[in-house]
């Protein structure tokens, strides 16, 4: 876990030294070391800014397991305010607000209709289009009975493990009765 009093401190050391570098690019005396060093700085930053960003994220975690998740104050608390942030209160739609929940609704199902409904005009022409297919000798094949030796076949080749359906009896128990 990090330090979050060692992580404050250090973050303000390194934004105090940003600031610095930044100062002397802006006189115009930041040469490439410092410009190095600045990259470099940067880059602490960042990796201590997402260390405190997962750090942060595993709190929650920890605080909604804790308290979360058995309809208690705390889960409802949290249920609403992601209702409240999930809410649609008004849209603009080329540069018209609509703010009144009826003619938010309006918009929201006119965009949809819009997008999902079919123009009648589009029509699909397969003429020309060869599919495969196949020939008579397989379909002769395809359409006669079943024959013992042709599931005893399959059955061998299934492993013994495998359950063929909801009667509980495996494929060792099929092959050797």
């Amino acid at each position: 876990m990090v330090d979050t009093s060692n992580t404050k401190s250090l973050k303000r050391q390194l934004v105090a030294h940003i600031e610095e570098l930044d100062k002397c690019d802006d006189e115009e005396t930041l040469n490439d070391d410092m410009r190095v060093k600045r990259v470099d700085v940067l880059r602490q930053l960042r990796s201590l800014e997402d260390k405190e960003v997962a750090m942060l994220k595993q709190k929650s975690r920890i605080e909604w397991l804790k308290s979360g998740d058995t309809n208690t104050k705390f889960f409802h608390s949290r249920l609403r305010w992601r209702r409240a942030k999930n809410d649609i209160v008004e849209l603009c739609i080329n540069n018209t607000w609509y703010d009144e929940v009826s003619s938010v609704k309006d918009q929201v199902k006119q965009y949809f209709e819009s997008r999902f409904t079919t123009k009648s005009e589009i029509k699909l022409n397969l003429d020309g289009v060869r599919f495969k297919s196949i020939t008579e000798a397989n379909n002769v094949q395809l359409c006669s009975d079943i024959t013992e030796l042709e599931v005893l076949d399959v059955v061998s080749q299934c492993g013994s493990s495998k359950c063929p359906g909801l009667d509980g009896f495996n494929f060792f128990f099929v092959k050797n009765n």
